[in-house]
This record gives C-alpha cells, structure tokens and sequence, in this order.
C-alpha cells in the first residue's frame, strides 16, 4: 500500500504530465475501449507528454493471462531458467555463451571446479575466495542468489578490497545456494555510456505453435550512480530499441517507484542516448533464438551482455513482466503473433 501511495505522489508531482483535462479524457477513453480501468495508462508511463494513446497495449487482464498461462509455462524449462546454478551449469555442459562459471555453495558446502571444500567459518571462506582469485586468476567475482531475481541478492567480489566485505557476503551466503561468476568484459561501447554496471539487453522470445522462435521485443537497461547493476527494479533505467536499426531511441525511463523519469542522457556520465548503436545487436538477437530452441519454454526475457567480441547469455527469465518490451515495440496488440498467443491461453 505504501508504495501505491509513493506511485500517486510521483504521478501528482511529474512536471512532464500532461493536462488535467487531457489525461481525464483519455483515461475514459481508454476505459470505454479496454472495458475496465487503465492502470497501465499511468505505469507505463502514457500519461506524459507526448505519449501516445495506447489502443494497441495490452490490458491488465491480457497481460496477467499470457504471463501466468500454464500452457505458456513450462514446468521442466521453468526451473531451469528460475535456479541460476541450473541455467550456469546447463550452458557450461551445453557450451553456450555465458558468463565465466567458477563454482557455487549450497550452504556451508562450497566447490569451485572439482575442488570441494566444507567451509566452518569466515576465515576458511576468505581462503576459498583467494583460491578462486588465484585459480581463476580473474580480480573481481560476482555472487549470485541462485533464485533472486531483479538485480537482488548480488555482492561483488573483488581481490584488491576482499577484505572489506568478505565476512558480511560468508554471513549470508552459508544460509542458501549461491553461484560465483567472473566479471564480464563489456564492450567498450558500452563503458562510455555507463562503466560501473553491466548494460544488458532484454531481449523477449515466443515459441509459436511451429517450433519457430519469434521476437516479440526488447529493450536496453542501464545502472546509473554507484550501482553495479543496471535492474530497473533496482534503480536502472530502460530505453526504447528500434529493431530494424539496432539503435536507441532518444529517451529512457526509470521506474515509476523511482521518480518515473525520462532520461535523454546518462544521468552519471552525460553520455547522449539517443541514435547510439548497440554493438553486436544482430548476433544477439540470433543468439536468445539460439538459446530459446535449446531452453524451449514459450515465452522468455533473455539476459544478453555485450563483450569485446560478442554477446553472452546472462540468464533467461520464464516469467518476463513484458511491459516495458511491450512499450518499445509500441503495443504487443499489433505484433503478428498476438492473437496466435492469446489463442492459446
């Protein structure tokens, strides 16, 4: 409840709204067409200026049954993309693109390659990080939470400042399951707009009723201040893709809970959004279908993070919100496949 009331505040204080008058009359237009209140006129941003009339965006009724269909959802494909440790292992095996897995914990049991190691207390959790630096020979680890999602349950390892956070990532991950990964390389590109976090593409698969994989839409994420992910759950920003050029249109937003701006360029660096380029998009585009035949679920957001020389496959999500992918194609409503998935709700 709080957080509605948050919502409503940042709505009445937006200086970029449009009139009074102007939104009443396309909220009761909305309602009149969609035959129930238009939320989603207000959370996906609809109600500033310059926004269009969002007749071809799915209602809230559409969108709940497309992501909570059990025909869409499949179970034995669905744990595999909701447990990273699962999805880690699965591309290693598979040889797929994906970030360097060094090993993981199940609480107090932790492996890193075939070394196991049964770990009593923070000072043996310090010597396995110094072995996986060593081994590895990599300078910064992320750790994952093999179930969170949206950017949570993320601590940075890294060799030149172990010391400063060791004991509190040992206290929380001996309670669960976690995985480690070496850093990713990103692309140059991609460092000058933001170098802190790893800039991502969601990219958004449908598996049709042909065994064909189509593309229902994306869009880029960013982190912005000191954050070292680029979430929109967690304070990063999104921006509008156009498919057929691989670029970025001129805005990005963040989510309504912080603030629901528009942002033309990096907040922290300055760096201009609009027309850039994304390296690499064809070939990741290519690769979420690769993937998507391999981990055939109907509908998944592909994570894709661009290095120096290609796209990797952070992770799959059975479950995408769809919305904001939804926004940078302009309404799933008019996308060829629409009525082909909703028929099979």
């Amino acid at each position: 409840m709080k957080g509605y009331f948050k919502r409503i505040s940042i709505f009445l204080k937006d200086e970029e709204k449009k009139s009074w008058w102007l939104i009443f009359k396309e909220v009761i237009q909305l309602a009149w067409l969609k035959k129930q209140f238009p939320l989603y006129y207000f959370g996906r941003f609809f109600y500033k200026k310059g926004a269009p009339l969002p007749v071809d965006y799915m209602n809230l009724d559409q969108f709940k049954s497309i992501i909570y269909s059990p025909k869409l959802e499949r179970k034995s494909t669905s744990s595999l993309l909701s447990n990273k440790l699962s999805f880690a292992l699965f591309c290693q095996a598979n040889s797929l693109p994906s970030p360097g897995f060094l090993g993981y914990n199940l609480h107090n049991s932790f492996t890193f390659g075939e070394n196991f190691n049964f770990l009593k207390d923070q000072k043996a959790f310090l010597e396995f990080c110094i072995m996986m630096f060593d081994k590895a020979d990599v300078d910064r680890i992320f750790v994952k939470a093999s179930e969170a999602k949206g950017g949570k349950g993320i601590f940075l390892l890294a060799r030149n400042s172990l010391s400063n956070n060791y004991k509190e990532i040992w206290n929380t991950i001996k309670e669960g399951s976690y995985i480690f990964q070496s850093a990713i390389i990103q692309h140059e590109e991609l460092n000058n707009i933001f170098p802190n976090s790893i800039n991502t593409l969601r990219i958004e698969t449908y598996l049709d009723k042909n065994n064909v994989i189509q593309i229902l839409g994306g869009y880029m994420r960013f982190g912005r201040g000191a954050s070292y992910v680029d979430n929109v759950s967690s304070g990063g920003f999104f921006v509008h893709i156009d498919f057929n050029k691989g670029i970025l249109h001129e805005k990005g937003f963040t989510a309504m809970i912080y603030g629901s701006k528009t942002i033309a360029t990096h907040p922290t660096t300055g760096y201009l959004i609009s027309g850039f380029k994304i390296p690499f998009f064809q070939e990741s585009i290519e690769l979420c279908e690769r993937f998507a035949l391999r981990i055939p679920n109907r509908i998944v957001g592909w994570d894709v993070a661009i290095t120096p020389t290609g796209p990797i496959i952070i992770e799959g999500n059975h479950d995408p919100a769809i919305i904001a992918g939804e926004l940078s194609y302009g309404g799933y409503k008019k996308h060829p496949v629409f009525e082909e998935i909703m028929s099979e709700i």
